[in-house]
């Protein structure tokens, strides 16, 4: 029943998603209102039908003055508070790809860092994002979490750091409101990052590129060469 519900809303969506032009949400918005709760044998579980309804409704009330990935991010944000993490909005498909911050990250234990940038910004890679405009890092995960049901930490870990690099949905939840954004790093400097089509040229992060800090610092890769083990290592005190 799930995987049906699934396919619903990915096929509902990306039909309207083809469509030129702004979608016509209140009719999307009102079928999916009937159809969700017929397709689902177990919704409403954790809320109420009556709030999903008054939340689709509050949404429509809004949809007119809202861009379409607006519209999208604050529908799935409604599903997910509904506890399925198989029912999803798939508002990916609206992520404009010249508003992707030139970016690859990876979560290690103690936080986000960069695995690959363009060769314009290459003295980030390896560094810790500490926050995004001066917002901590820690708030910006908190926030963009909501989009998501969370049925552990791993779903956490490997959705958000992608969706961090939008900056459609950085400006949606108030983190960006230009066409760049400055990071303060783990080193205590910042960066400006400006978004790039993801088609451009990137490099990687190599486990030998960075320095030991200090003296006490032990070579981050005496053994093993791959970017995971040199963040691992890089976290340790």
């Amino acid at each position: 029943m799930k995987k049906l519900l699934l396919l619903l809303l990915c096929t509902c969506m990306q039909a309207a998603f083809a469509q030129s032009g702004k979608i016509d949400w209140k009719a999307d918005l009102k079928f999916l209102t009937k159809e969700l709760p017929e397709k689902h044998c177990n919704f409403f579980t954790a809320r109420s039908k009556g709030e999903f309804a008054s939340g689709i409704e509050a949404i429509k009330a809004e949809s007119e003055r809202l861009t379409d990935f607006q519209v999208a991010l604050k529908t799935q944000q409604l599903i997910a508070r509904f506890g399925d993490s198989h029912t999803m909005l798939q508002f990916f498909q609206l992520i404009d790809q010249t508003q992707i911050l030139p970016l690859g990250t990876l979560w290690v234990s103690d936080g986000l860092y960069i695995t690959k940038t363009t060769p314009e910004n290459k003295e980030i890679l390896g560094l810790r994002i500490v926050a995004i405009n001066d917002t901590p890092i820690a708030t910006v995960i908190d926030s963009l979490s909501t989009l998501f049901t969370i049925d552990n930490q791993a779903i956490v870990k490997s959705i958000v750091p992608e969706t961090v690099m939008s900056l459609q949905a950085l400006e949606h939840f108030g983190f960006a409101d230009s066409r760049q954004v400055k990071l303060t790093l783990s080193d205590g400097k910042t960066q400006v990052v400006k978004p790039i089509h993801p088609d451009n040229a990137f490099v990687n992060f190599r486990p030998d590129s960075r320095q030991p800090q200090s003296p006490l610092h032990q070579p981050l890769f005496p053994r093993r060469s791959d970017p995971l083990h040199a963040l691992q290592q890089m976290s340790q005190p």
